[in-house]
């Protein structure tokens, strides 16, 4: 099922068709097994804290804060053509040049 869901996100964001629909799918279901696991294993967790867990509860909820904030920003996506194009958001838009003479 994980695999199919990202196979269907890979390709809605390559085409372009629903891939804000895909983002906040995705982003819906990491929040919901983010708090099934919260309400189930981590609160039993909390009680003896290892400094694995405290490592492990920190990466799940900097990955969570950053899935939200992707779906968040969804309508914010690169031209389909460009999306790919990683090196684009490192270049700097140059103001067009004036002919006047």
């Amino acid at each position: 099922m994980i695999l199919g869901l990202a196979t269907f996100c890979i390709y809605a964001y390559t085409r372009g068709k629903g891939d804000v629909f895909a983002l906040v799918i995705v982003a819906a279901i990491s929040v919901n097994n983010f708090l099934i696991d919260f309400i189930s294993f981590y609160q039993l967790k909390f009680q003896a804290p290892t400094p694995e867990f405290s490592l492990i509860f920190a990466f799940r909820l900097i990955a969570e804060i950053f899935v939200v904030t992707n779906a968040a920003r969804c309508l914010r996506l690169p031209p389909v053509g460009q999306r790919w194009n990683f090196s684009a958001a490192f270049k700097t838009e140059q103001p067009p040049s004036s002919t006047l003479s």
